[in-house]
């Protein structure tokens, strides 16, 4: 460490144009003196520095590490204390979260059920509407089938009767003696017999052939001459 008399006895050397040795002395003279005083202090402070090192050196190290020994103590107990707190609090936390989200699963389940029950509802009555439309078309076309066939039975009857050659047939069997019933049932007969299909006239005058006729009457009534007047 520099000392003051360093200082005092430093000597500078002489040039041209330099600072005024007269100046510069009375200014180191000052600086000597203040730095004499932080010396000596500095000296004192040091000397009770290692007072102090002395007595504590001097006193029971056992007693300092009983101390220690405490003092970790009551810190790991304030640790544990506040590790406790720490894991009770996101163990709260986990629990209330845990919580909410069963709640919000739960109201979630509710919901879907109920809507699943809603569309099985709706489905179920859409249906019944289909079942009840179908059977009421389904009715409806049977009805018109039935109304149409006895329609065209009539039709079929009537166009019989109006047609030439149920005219002919008739005028040759009232020529012949024969009654017109006994034609006329077996011909009702055949005809409902073909599931009552829908002739023409066409197809009643190919059926009901004079010649035809002729021929299924001689077979019938052998002894029968149609040509007799």
């Amino acid at each position: 460490m520099l000392k003051p008399m360093d200082i005092h006895n430093v000597n500078f050397k002489r040039v041209f144009k330099g600072y005024c040795p007269d100046q510069v002395d009375d200014y180191l003279a000052t600086i000597v003196g203040k730095y004499e005083t932080l010396y000596q202090q500095n000296r004192k402070l040091q000397e009770e520095l290692n007072s102090v090192r002395e007595e504590l050196g001097s006193q029971d190290q056992g007693q300092d590490v009983s101390n220690l020994i405490s003092l970790t103590k009551e810190t790991v107990k304030e640790l544990q204390t506040v590790a406790q707190q720490e894991s009770e609090n996101m163990v709260n936390a986990a629990q209330v979260k845990a919580d909410h989200l069963v709640s919000e699963a739960k109201l979630k389940a509710e919901r879907l059920l109920a809507d699943a029950e809603n569309r099985l509802a709706k489905t179920q009555w859409a249906e019944r509407q289909l079942r009840q439309k179908m059977r009421s078309t389904m009715e409806s076309i049977w009805s018109s089938l039935n109304e149409e066939e006895a329609s065209e039975e009539e039709s079929f009857d009537d166009d019989l009767e109006s047609t030439k050659v149920y005219s002919e047939i008739r005028a040759t069997i009232d020529h012949g003696g024969i009654q017109a019933t006994e034609i006329d049932q077996p011909m009702e007969g055949s005809r409902l017999s073909e599931g009552k299909a829908e002739r023409t006239e066409d197809t009643a005058k190919e059926e009901y052939d004079p010649n035809r006729l002729e021929t299924k009457l001689d077979f019938g009534f052998k002894d029968f001459d149609l040509t007799s007047e």
